[in-house]
């Protein structure tokens, strides 16, 4: 785990001319800074990822050896996992899939994957899970080692500027900002996204305020 903290301040007068003389200055200003970075690990060491057969067009993995069956028990035909064209599918009234024009070996050819297709696999190929293991029971994954990690950032700011008008009345006015940004790799507080996209969550944190005194 990595944690830092740093920050900074500077301030002083603001000459200008008869309102804030240099030899009896009346404007002060002062700004601060406090910055915070912190890392650390979280979750286990591993993520499953699709097997890289699927991002070639072949799902033959999703196969599974029983037959695919009506809601009535009797035999569609096919094996559980067949891919079949999407304007073929056959459906039982209550929407269970049981036949259509089955892709043979459930390989399907570039020729009609759709246009999205090169940018969804550029995202699918954050990972080189080419050499991976796979995992245990899901025939259509890889098990590829990874540390997933937590990451925050706050930055913490303020803006002060005081001016005392005369001996009986002053104004100050105040700006600060307190925003944070949260960074995990596979999703904050929620499913965890597909395949591995980084996700954040911001705090805004500004705000402002003036006041005459007397």
């Amino acid at each position: 785990m990595r944690f830092n903290q740093f920050g900074a301040n500077i301030g002083g007068p603001i000459p200008l001319f008869s309102l804030s003389p240099r030899s009896d200055p009346r404007m002060f200003f002062f700004f601060n800074f406090e910055g915070t970075r912190a890392k650390r690990p979280i979750g286990g060491n591993f993520i499953d990822l699709p097997h890289p057969n699927l991002l070639t067009g072949n799902l033959s993995r999703l196969y599974r050896d029983q037959p695919l069956l009506t809601a009535g028990g009797q035999n569609a035909g096919f094996r559980v996992g067949q891919i079949f064209r999407p304007s073929t599918v056959v459906r039982e009234t209550g929407g269970r899939i049981i036949g259509g024009d089955p892709y043979p070996n459930n390989v399907i050819p570039r020729s009609e994957w759709s246009r999205n297709a090169s940018a969804f696999l550029k995202v699918m190929s954050f990972f080189d899970a080419s050499g991976d293991p796979g995992t245990p029971g899901i025939p259509e994954q890889v098990r590829h080692p990874y540390q997933q990690q937590y990451g925050f950032r706050k930055d913490a700011e303020a803006v002060r500027y005081d001016w005392a008008i005369s001996s009986k009345l002053n104004f100050f006015f105040r700006w600060a900002d307190d925003s944070q940004r949260e960074t995990q790799d596979l999703g904050i507080f929620a499913t965890l996204p597909s395949p591995v996209l980084p996700q954040y969550r911001k705090k805004p944190g500004s705000g402002a305020g003036a006041v005459p005194a007397g």
